[in-house]
């Protein structure tokens, strides 16, 4: 399950992808050529578009398109994942070069050249990715807020997720450990103490992860009840998506849930 700016998307046992809330720019308008093309293998949702890569290596790319990121630079490329910013969108291609597409007024959509990825984590006015080999490298942000490009540690340190947001950035080393940087106006870039991490999504103003032990905790900008995850400890999840006003999570029992901002109906799973 991915949270965009006003909207959902998931993926049922099939592969089918589902989306619901607001559709102001037909973000969650499926198109025809996804819903005949197979099984959704990756998919990622932006501010108001989303992005789907299938089985066979074809993406598609639909909604908002006034910055150009849902025009995907060309069909006869194959895809293997899917990063969809707030007007801009990140790919890594079969042989796990990138391209970006859209808006590019903080160098967003300009990623490292001679680089082979296996993530990446587009958000506002940057983007980050983690090469093969487990660095991790964050590019743009140019004449906004460049510390959040800054990853701590340099090339020496191992990553195993990173995600990129409004002013900040996350990430997951190898070893479990939590890092975030950039801006922490909201708290957004200050964690709670784990034991260890599996998986992190940063917000606009928010960020949530996913502990080694199944538990999930939002940290940052309370506005909307973006922190208000399920009070349940005996709950188990495996991902969670942060976005603007809303997040949403996996359960490992497959079950979905999603908190924030009621607006839109995007809550409504």
């Amino acid at each position: 399950v991915k949270a965009g700016g006003h909207h959902t998307c998931a993926l049922d046992s099939s592969g089918k992808l589902i989306c619901w809330g607001r559709n102001s720019a037909g973000q969650t308008s499926i198109l025809p050529a996804v819903l005949e093309h197979g099984s959704v293998v990756d998919f990622d949702l932006g501010q108001q578009h989303t992005c789907a890569v299938m089985e066979d290596g074809k993406l598609f790319c639909w909604g908002e398109n006034a910055m150009g990121q849902a025009t995907v630079p060309s069909t006869a490329l194959s895809w293997r994942r899917v990063s969809a910013g707030a007007a801009h969108t990140c790919s890594i291609l079969e042989d796990r070069t990138a391209l970006c597409w859209g808006d590019n007024a903080y160098l967003q959509a300009s990623p490292p050249a001679g680089k082979m990825w296996i993530k990446m984590s587009s958000g506002f006015f940057h983007s980050c990715g983690i090469e093969v080999g487990g660095a991790a490298l964050c590019w743009g942000g140019k004449g906004y807020d460049e510390n959040q490009v800054d990853v701590p540690g340099g090339s020496s340190l191992k990553w195993s997720d990173v995600c990129a947001g409004r002013s900040h950035s996350c990430g997951v080393l190898l070893n479990g450990t939590l890092l975030c940087w950039g801006g922490n106006e909201w708290g957004q870039s200050s964690p709670p103490r784990r034991d260890g991490w599996q998986q992190v999504s940063c917000g606009t103003a928010h960020t949530c992860g996913v502990a080694l032990d199944g538990s999930i905790s939002c940290w940052g900008s309370t506005t909307d009840n973006r922190l208000l995850v399920s009070p349940r400890a005996d709950l188990r999840w495996s991902r969670v998506s942060a976005s603007s006003e809303h997040s949403c999570g996996l359960l490992v029992s497959g079950a979905i849930s999603c908190w924030g901002a009621p607006r839109d109906s995007k809550l409504a799973v």
